[in-house]
């Protein structure tokens, strides 16, 4: 983890800006965060401080869920920045498992993120499907 921060660093300081934490911190890609999940954290940070992180996780939840559940949203994410094909997917139930993993750690920025996204959800329940087809 230490080589994400320096990388962190080493970043505001091409751009030119102050490193301090709030700015460190905000340089970290979304696989960094999912990294500190990893099991060889669980001792140093997640049974001391990490899972209060999620003030609003569901009974009963584990490290293990919650690395799971970003994994998930993290390998989406890769696929969308990749321009790799997700027409495939069911981008429904995906916007159904950020929005649910959002209210774990904050419930108005899941509120937020569920309203904002209506113009997804008035098209994905436009869009022609071929009978054959599950929803």
């Amino acid at each position: 983890f230490q080589r994400q921060i320096d990388a962190a660093k080493d970043e505001l300081v091409k751009q030119r800006r102050p490193a301090h934490p709030p700015a460190i911190i905000s340089q970290f890609t979304l696989g960094s965060w999912v990294a500190l999940l990893a099991p060889c954290y669980d001792q140093l940070l997640w049974k001391f401080c990490l899972f209060k992180a999620f003030p609003n996780r569901p009974t009963p939840f584990s490290r293990k869920i919650a690395k799971s559940a970003l994994e998930r949203i993290r390998l989406l994410r890769n696929r969308v920045v990749h321009h790799e094909p997700i027409y495939h997917r069911h981008l429904d139930r995906d916007l159904g498992h950020i929005v649910e993993v959002a209210s774990w750690i904050c419930p108005v920025t899941a509120s937020w993120i569920d309203y904002h996204c209506c113009a997804f959800k008035r098209i994905w329940i436009a869009m022609p499907r071929l009978d054959s087809e599950p929803t």
